[in-house]
């Protein structure tokens, strides 16, 4: 059972529906300590990740070949325009301002595609571990607090695109967990964790 999904998705829900209800206590000093304690948490997560790495050189090779292969494709670029252009399309969102539509934006892009909500999703399938996503899980219901504040109730209803993506990153975990051994697994953890420290 995907605990870990289940408990991100919710609180991206319970987040954004409380962030907008208590719009009007959140100050902005609040909002920028909080960026700092997410950057500090992510650190913390990757660290914790190297715990387990077996083969320095495979997990080495493999950020530089994901890298490149990112960049060649241009992933982050076009994951960001498919969104915007996505987002602009849809009537809903034709009387929100600029300002708000880019935040609506970048949430969307933090809570969708996150490096610990697609390595969390991916680890929960491949060895049943889901403390990933449940602290994915706590800033997540921050972050959706502090955007839905600024752009409104349709915050919190990213958990459904949430819920679908994340799901289909647990079942794909599931299926390769098949034709791993221990070792691919640690050094797949610090993989993620180094990718999550370079987020932080």
């Amino acid at each position: 059972m995907p605990v870990g999904v289940i408990t991100n998705v919710a609180s991206v829900f319970v987040g954004g529906m409380l962030g907008y209800l208590l719009r009007k206590k959140l100050t902005e000093s609040l909002k920028a300590s909080l960026n700092g304690a997410f950057g500090l948490a992510a650190l913390v997560i990757g660290i914790c990740l190297l715990n387990g790495i077996s083969s320095l050189s495979a997990v080495i090779l493999a950020l530089l070949l994901g890298c490149s292969v990112g960049e060649l494709l241009k992933v982050e670029d076009c994951t960001c325009n498919v969104i915007g252009v996505l987002t602009r399309k849809i009537p809903w969102f034709s009387g929100m301002d600029e300002e708000k539509l880019e935040a609506f934006i970048s949430v969307m892009i933090l809570i969708l595609t996150s490096t610990t909500g697609i390595f969390g999703s991916m680890n929960e399938g491949i060895t049943g571990d889901h403390s990933v996503l449940l602290t994915k899980s706590i800033l997540d219901f921050f972050t959706a607090a502090i955007f839905a504040a600024n752009v409104g109730p349709i915050v919190p209803l990213l958990c459904i695109p949430q819920f679908a993506l994340q799901m289909i990153l647990f079942l794909s975990g599931s299926t390769l967990s098949a034709f791993l051994n221990d070792s691919m697994i640690g050094d797949f953890k610090a993989c993620g964790g180094i990718i999550i420290i370079a987020v932080g």
